[in-house]
């Protein structure tokens, strides 16, 4: 297979994940754990999951970067499924945080009117106090001189007593009152800022989810990238090795469309809406596949000789260089295999040296480019710049390769047969003395196509 030179590896960040996570553990501890969980007890336990899975390494990965790109269908397959989970966790984490804030921003309210009432019933007691007082400083509650006095007789004096008695209890119960309000509306308020604590705290976290999410969705859309270049590269495999195999090549096509039906069913499933910061409801975007948009013609002439032999492909220019038509292909036959001139001389020292060590290599190699650009024009919607060059492969009907990208019509791509049968296992035999020995010899494997070498392993 020979899709675009795209060796992107897919993993969520280490970041987007822990922030994911801390959140999701919140929303747990917060529904398991019921209204008595304070936000510092939350916060601990989130921070121990977060230490935890550090400890351990789990950052959702299994530790190595997958080439997505090369790796074999059950694995793109696999990450599809697992991009696929992440984003339902992460929105049900999302909806239950989303429902957790609004029972705060609730909270919020009813402490903001208890801290109102409080305040009213602090000011009524105040006005009593402060007219208790000016009343006792004001007046001796007597309509005589106090040097009368002595006029009173024993009876009318106790009641006096009595009377300036009672009158300074009350002024005392007033005063406790006071206090007792007073501590009321300190620890209204108290409560009031922290439910506007937990109020903030919650749009953090809504926010942190929300921007897990929107990683994933370009983690999936980049995903969709590298789909789209697996079926393209599929279709002109396919196209090569039809006359080798032709089952094979319908299994290859049919696995790899299978894939991307499956990506674009995932990316069609919508986020819950969200209510974030302002209490505006927000829906996530559905994303959707990005179409892939090639490198434009050129007029280059296809790459230079093989580097020097290696143990792995040479690292390539990410951006695939088009093959345009009419550009010449140096084609020479190589026991029967047509091939550029340029890695005519490697690929016959190859085949002698399998020979010598008892297998016998055959196989298909150059595919002409004009092949390819007359069935884009067939399948692809006409002769127009866009559908021969651009159009991705899955839109056309049926699904078509876009020219110039498969190694084999630029010559540098063999699928090799071992004894006239293609190469279908790495277990076949040929296979085993090739992966030893072919990296000598300036070819690579495609690990997902055991038949499929080239001077890039694309």
């Amino acid at each position: 297979m020979n899709g675009p030179n795209r060796f992107l590896r897919l993993r969520v960040s280490v970041g987007a994940t822990l922030a994911l996570l801390v959140c999701a553990v919140f929303v747990a501890g917060t529904v398991g754990g019921g209204v008595g969980a304070s936000p510092t007890q939350r916060s601990n336990a989130a921070s121990a999951e977060v230490d935890r899975s550090d400890a351990d390494g789990s950052d959702g990965s299994d530790g190595s970067d997958v080439d997505m790109a090369r790796a074999d269908v059950e694995a793109v397959q696999a990450e599809i499924e697992k991009t696929q989970r992440g984003k339902a966790d992460a929105n049900a984490a999302l909806e239950a945080m989303t429902v957790e804030l609004e029972a705060a921003r609730e909270a919020e309210r009813d402490a903001v009117a208890a801290v109102q009432a409080a305040e009213r019933v602090a000011e009524e007691i105040d006005a009593k106090v402060a007219m208790a007082m000016r009343y006792a400083y004001t007046s001796s509650g007597m309509d005589y001189p106090a040097e009368l006095a002595y006029l009173l007789n024993a009876n009318e004096a106790s009641i006096r007593i009595r009377f300036l008695e009672h009158r300074a209890s009350v002024l005392a119960d007033l005063l406790d009152d006071q206090v007792r309000a007073r501590d009321a509306l300190k620890r209204e308020q108290s409560a009031a800022a922290s439910a506007a604590r937990e109020v903030e705290a919650g749009k953090g976290r809504v926010e942190e989810l929300i921007a897990a999410l929107d990683e994933l969705e370009a983690n999936q859309e980049a995903l969709a990238a590298v789909v789209e270049g697996r079926l393209d590269s599929a279709l002109a495999e396919a196209e090569a090795m039809r006359a080798l195999d032709e089952q094979l090549a319908a299994e290859l096509v049919a696995k790899e469309q299978a894939l991307h039906d499956a990506l674009v069913a995932s990316m069609a499933v919508a986020a819950p809406p969200t209510t974030v910061a302002t209490g505006t409801p927000v829906t996530q975007p559905v994303a959707s596949p990005p179409q892939q948009t090639p490198a434009p013609p050129t007029t280059a002439r296809p790459p230079a000789p093989t580097a020097p032999p290696a143990t792995a492909p040479p690292v390539t220019n990410p951006t695939p260089t088009t093959l345009p038509a009419g550009t010449a292909v140096d084609v020479v036959y190589v026991r029967g295999i047509p091939v550029a001139r340029s890695i005519a001389g490697n690929l016959e020292a190859m085949m002698a040296a399998a020979q010598g060590a008892g297998h016998v290599l055959g196989g298909s190699g150059y595919r002409d480019i004009n092949v390819q650009i007359s069935l884009r024009i067939q399948h692809c919607g006409g002769s127009d710049y866009y559908s021969v060059w651009q159009k991705p492969s899955s839109q056309c009907s049926p699904p078509t390769a876009i020219p110039g990208r498969s190694m084999h019509e630029k010559g540098l791509a063999v699928d090799l047969t071992c004894a006239g049968t293609l190469i279908r296992s790495q277990s076949s035999p040929c296979f085993v003395w090739l992966r030893a020995n072919a990296a000598q010899y300036g070819l690579y494997n495609l690990p997902s196509e055991p038949w499929h070498w080239s001077t890039n392993g694309n």
